[in-house]
């Protein structure tokens, strides 16, 4: 059995930094070649996309902590309903079984067809003793 902990993927810290300030601007200081154009297309596209990596990154991390938060959330929510008694105890007259299974009906209109279907069956064992 796998068990989920929330704190843990909380825990789990993503982050990325984007140290674009460590490329420089001016590749022509270092290189000076038929392919310096090139290469400094090359540079700003890096930057941009380091840039949006941390983006990206930062809203993984908020993502995964809002599942974290969704699963303690279920978690809790399953624990209650467990601890308050999600098993009923049946009725024990015969009154508390035929209102339960009219009521169980889920609109009006078929609690209203149970309501006359108990009343036909009773009915039938009037005459008896």
């Amino acid at each position: 059995m796998k068990r989920i902990d929330p704190e843990r993927i909380k825990s789990i810290k993503a982050s990325i930094n984007a140290s674009t300030n460590e490329i420089p601007d001016d590749i022509r200081s270092l290189i000076d070649a038929p392919v310096t154009g090139n290469f400094e297309d090359c540079v700003k596209r890096t930057k941009a996309t380091m840039e949006s990596l941390v983006t990206t990154v930062d809203s993984l991390d908020q993502y995964l902590d809002s599942v974290a938060d969704a699963f303690a959330a279920t978690e809790a929510a399953l624990a209650a309903a467990i601890d308050g008694g999600i098993y009923i105890k049946a009725p024990e007259s015969r009154a508390e079984r035929r209102e339960r299974y009219i009521q169980g009906g889920k609109d009006s209109k078929e609690r209203h067809n149970r309501r006359k279907m108990v009343e036909i069956a009773e009915s039938q064992y009037k005459d008896f003793p």
